[in-house]
């Protein structure tokens, strides 16, 4: 089977529990390891070499802080995309005029 935007979409929206919970999970770790803040999230498609070394490691009461708070803005961003699915649309061409 070819993987294509399709294959991927229908993926995602048949498991859309799965990808919240995936991406919550992501956030924070993110958010534990000081790679983010969860006040502001995005990306600009740099790769870089993890650092996962022995020091890295958090305990699990500040992880689970962490997911509850990624979590949070996991079910923020889904509410602000249903309310107003053109916003998203609208910031990156005003961006893009900034820009210019």
């Amino acid at each position: 089977m070819s993987v294509n935007y399709h294959a991927l979409n229908d993926f995602r929206c048949g498991n859309e529990r799965v990808m919240d919970e995936l991406l919550t999970a992501n956030v924070a770790t993110l958010a534990a390891v000081g790679a983010i803040r969860l006040q502001r999230v995005a990306q600009d498609g740099m790769r870089v070499r993890a650092d996962a070394e022995a020091a890295s490691f958090r305990r699990q009461g500040r992880l689970e802080e962490h997911l509850v708070q990624a979590s949070e803005l996991v079910q923020t961003l889904k509410v602000q995309a249903e309310s107003d699915p053109g916003e998203a649309n609208r910031r990156a061409l005003a961006a893009k005029r900034r820009a210019a």
